[in-house]
């Protein structure tokens, strides 16, 4: 098992994806890795929404509902909670967090 050392955030400060996105949702700038459930994802678009988050943790799944949470992002909107067809603009090795919502 190979462990990543690499600090979530760069000391040089968070890399902000570009704003600016094509006409197919894709940043100018290039693609952005994120981490998600521990795992690193490389995404091309500047901002996710909670289904896409919801689908790089679990891809199989379809009627769980979930809670997902983020945090290292970008410094107007650092840290929330995503839900239901909302999304958040990302930036490089922002942390995801999704987890099964248990009804009680």
């Amino acid at each position: 098992m190979t462990i990543d050392t690499k600090p979530i955030i760069p000391a040089e400060g968070p890399v902000v994806a570009d704003a600016a996105i094509d006409g197919k949702g894709k940043s100018k700038r290039g693609d952005v890795s994120i981490i998600v459930n521990g795992r690193r994802h490389v995404v091309g678009v500047a901002a996710i929404d909670y289904a896409e988050v919801v689908k790089l943790a679990f891809p199989a799944t379809r009627s769980t509902s979930f809670v997902v949470t983020f945090r290292e992002g970008p410094l107007d909107r650092a840290t929330g909670f995503l839900v239901p067809g909302h999304g958040t603009p990302i930036v490089e090795d922002e942390v995801f967090h999704v987890a099964a919502a248990v009804q009680s």
